[in-house]
């Protein structure tokens, strides 16, 4: 996916007429991977929230305090998806000092 992303970026940024240097693919995976607890970020608070068809109040959660766990954190769905994310993240060194 990264590749078809690099693709596109580089076919868009030549059809605008950028004419500076176009980071490389290999350039482009180094970032990426550099910024992998972003993607870890994204999974753990992000994710909860775009999968909550629901949508959380933010004034409940205030006046509770984070005790209360929104449902969607317990949810199948999200459990799953954080499951098949978490052994790339490690393999990336997300949870590495």
């Amino acid at each position: 996916m990264l590749q078809e992303y690099h693709t596109t970026l580089c076919d868009t940024l030549n059809a605008m007429g950028y004419s500076k240097k176009i980071i490389t693919l290999d350039a482009l995976r180094k970032d990426y991977d550099d910024k992998t607890i972003y993607g870890l970020f994204g999974a753990c608070c992000i994710l909860p929230l775009v999968l909550d068809d629901k949508g959380i109040e933010q004034e409940s959660i205030l006046e509770k305090g984070a005790g209360d766990i929104p449902e969607v954190l317990n949810g199948e769905f999200y459990k799953k998806a954080l499951q098949r994310m978490l052994p790339e993240f490690d393999e990336k060194g997300a949870f590495t000092c």
